[in-house]
């Protein structure tokens, strides 16, 4: 019977063994919170360290790709272009550049308001927002673009006011009120609260089953309108002959 002995606690002891294991695993699964970012998926490329913890740095070979050399362009303006995309992943993408080409043109209030916007962006998360993706900065070409999740149905305002758009029938409007309302109550109980300095249905924007995506560019009018009040501050300066 002694000889039994070294068996019977090897057997003891592995039961012991696989019976914590099995509890600990339990405990694992049961609580972990899995937390997946709006910027975390459907990139492609080598992901260069950020100045925004968490937001990926795009190269800007990697959006040239995308967006076919820049040439689909989805909105204009004098103060910054929007282009439409594709990840080789397959996810479809909205560029904003800024229009200055050089970075003797960029002034330091400029990049502050660009890595502030950026900052705030990456804070926002709410499905009827239109996400931070990541953002490319690179001096040489000067680049600085901001990319977003693309929503495929265009603004409220083409469905509102543009007759060879879609017509939205009441229930949809009403859908797209009401998915605008939750997500401007989510942004105004951020801390701290993310006011939408320019909120119209131009920057609502409508995914493919015409759920309401809030989309905030004004980083780019304040960018330029920094830049145009530092010039005409420059002008009126009287200088030394």
């Amino acid at each position: 019977s002694k000889n039994h002995i070294p068996i019977v606690a090897g057997i003891v002891g592995g039961a012991v063994f696989i019976l914590i294991s099995i509890i600990v695993v339990y405990l694992f699964k049961t609580n972990k919170v899995a937390t997946v970012k709006p910027w975390a998926t459907g990139l492609s490329g080598q992901l260069q360290k950020a100045f925004v913890t968490g937001v990926p740095k795009l190269k800007r070979s990697e959006l040239v790709a995308a967006c076919e050399d820049f040439s689909n362009v989805i909105g204009t303006s004098p103060i910054g272009q929007v282009f439409k995309g594709t990840l080789s992943s397959g996810v479809e993408i909205a560029v904003a550049s800024v229009t200055t080409t050089s970075l003797k043109d960029w002034s330091k209030t400029s990049e502050v308001q660009f890595r502030k916007k950026i900052d705030t962006l990456s804070k926002m998360n709410h499905k009827n927002f239109v996400n931070l993706i990541g953002y490319c900065e690179e001096d040489e070409p000067f680049t600085r673009m901001v990319v977003f999740e693309y929503a495929p149905n265009g603004t409220l305002f083409e469905h509102l006011h543009i007759k060879e758009a879609e017509h939205l029938d009441w229930g949809t409007r009403l859908r797209v009120a009401i998915g605008t309302a939750y997500c401007l109550q989510h942004m105004h109980q951020l801390d701290p609260p993310f006011a939408h300095s320019d909120l119209n249905s131009s920057s609502v924007q409508l995914t493919d089953d015409y759920a309401a995506k809030i989309s905030d560019l004004s980083f780019l009018s304040e960018i330029t309108s920094d830049d145009t009040k530092a010039a005409a501050k420059k002008h009126n300066e009287p200088t030394l002959a």
